[in-house]
Parts: C-alpha cells; sequence; structure tokens
C-alpha cells in the first residue's frame, strides 16, 4: 500500500512539473503577447508594427510568436474579411487589431484569451498529456495573473 501510495504522488508531481513547462514555454509567451495585442486593440492610435517591434520579446520570439498568432487566426476562423485579403502575416495581424477593436470589452478579452489558448495548443512541444480543458483552465491562470500585477 505504501509504494502505491509513493508511485501515486509521484505521478501528480510528474504532471504537475510537466504542467508547470508547459504553462513557462506555451502559455505565458502567448499571453504577455497578446496583452501587447490587446494594448493596441484598446488603443487606437497605436501602430501595430511599430508597437510590436518595440516588446519585450527577442526578434527569433516575436517572429515565433506572430507566425503562431496567424495560425492562431485561422483555426479560429473568426469574420475577418481583410484576413482573406491580407497577403502577408503582418496584415493578418493588423486585420485581427482591428475586429478586436470593434468588439466590446468583455467580448474583446474572450477573443483574446480563446486565441491564447489555440496558440498554447498550436505551438509544438511538450504537452505532457494535457487534454484541451486542462490547457483552456491554465491559460485563463495565465491571463489572471497577468491582470493581478
Amino acid at each position: 500500500m505504501k509504494k502505491l501510495i509513493q508511485r501515486i504522488i509521484a505521478f501528480l508531481g510528474l504532471m504537475c512539473n510537466e504542467a508547470k513547462r508547459f504553462m513557462q514555454e506555451n502559455v505565458e509567451p502567448a499571453v504577455d503577447f497578446l496583452a501587447v495585442i490587446k494594448k493596441l486593440a484598446d488603443n487606437p492610435a497605436l501602430d501595430v508594427l511599430t508597437t510590436l517591434t518595440a516588446t519585450k520579446f527577442d526578434d527569433t520570439a516575436l517572429a515565433s510568436l506572430r507566425f503562431w498568432l496567424g495560425r492562431a487566426i485561422s483555426v479560429l476562423d473568426l469574420p475577418l474579411e481583410c484576413a482573406a485579403k491580407a497577403t502577408t502575416l503582418d496584415g493578418k495581424i493588423n486585420c485581427y487589431v482591428e475586429y478586436l477593436r470593434g468588439l466590446p470589452p468583455i467580448l474583446r478579452n474572450s477573443v483574446i484569451a480563446k486565441t491564447a489558448t489555440v496558440m498554447a495548443q498550436l505551438k509544438p512541444g511538450i504537452k505532457g498529456g494535457l487534454k484541451e480543458s486542462e490547457i483552456d483552465t491554465l491559460v485563463h491562470l495565465a491571463v489572471l495573473k497577468l491582470k493581478s500585477n
């Protein structure tokens, strides 16, 4: 019985470590990047390309996050008329920001959170056997953590 309990505790520890690593590698960068997107959507005076370039992300991370945002926009199938016409990734991101600007704030936050979830799910890497609902929960925890700071 003692060995069974030890195995269960070891398994739970492993799951917690994998969830924490997934959170650090996939969820937190997506949420941080989308916080910048939210700032863009909240302030129409900001230019998308200039603001994204002046973030804390290095060039490689920024390129990766922009790529995964583009993929997430496609997967979400949002009603973006301009996204279909956009020939570049920057055009697609501009279109997404304009779409967010047209939404009420509560809906805007929901769309941003769902986009972060999809970005985290699409990004390759160790998912640690996490289910979609668990990834959703991790994203919401990261969003709450971001709002509390």
